[in-house]
């Protein structure tokens, strides 16, 4: 069976070095059971995976307040790719969005709280870094992620 769903949508930039992509998580198949933001942070999580090692910056961490980071700066991802050779884009671009497609098939809760309790567990080695160790967030999670299951 084939399914078309509008995932996200995003402006072509006119100039710049990122790419800025909403998403409609109000299509995902378990956004009547799991609020946005999770979803959000799921497919973060998801990207970050050795099958996809995508890299992109959750807009909450760019949001100039907490009102817009609350209401639908976590709809949003940045995307750059300035430092990418581009003999690699294709591959990039691919996996991001087989990432995408990956993640609107998941219809198991149990699928979406592994990935979260993965990263909270990850969160909890972060947490307690002293201020000589690296600090990123997106560093540690790319580098020590274990495989999803």
């Amino acid at each position: 069976m084939v399914s078309k769903v509008r995932a996200y949508d995003f402006v072509r930039p006119m100039g710049g070095m990122f790419v800025w992509v909403r998403f409609d998580f109000k299509t995902h198949p378990l956004s009547d059971k799991i609020a946005g933001p999770r979803l959000a942070r799921a497919l973060w999580i998801l990207w970050t995976t050795p099958k996809y090692r995508v890299l992109v910056s959750p807009g909450t961490i760019f949001a100039p307040n907490d009102e817009i980071r609350e209401r639908d700066a976590w709809e949003c991802f940045r995307l750059c790719f300035a430092a990418v050779d581009a003999d690699q884009l294709a591959g990039i671009n691919h996996r991001f969005v087989d990432g995408i497609k990956a993640f609107w098939e998941i219809t198991d809760v149990k699928e979406i709280d592994r990935l979260l309790a993965e990263d909270e567990a990850m969160g909890a080695d972060t947490a307690e870094m002293t201020p000589d160790e690296p600090s990123s967030r997106v560093t540690v999670s790319t580098v020590t992620r274990q495989p999803y299951r």
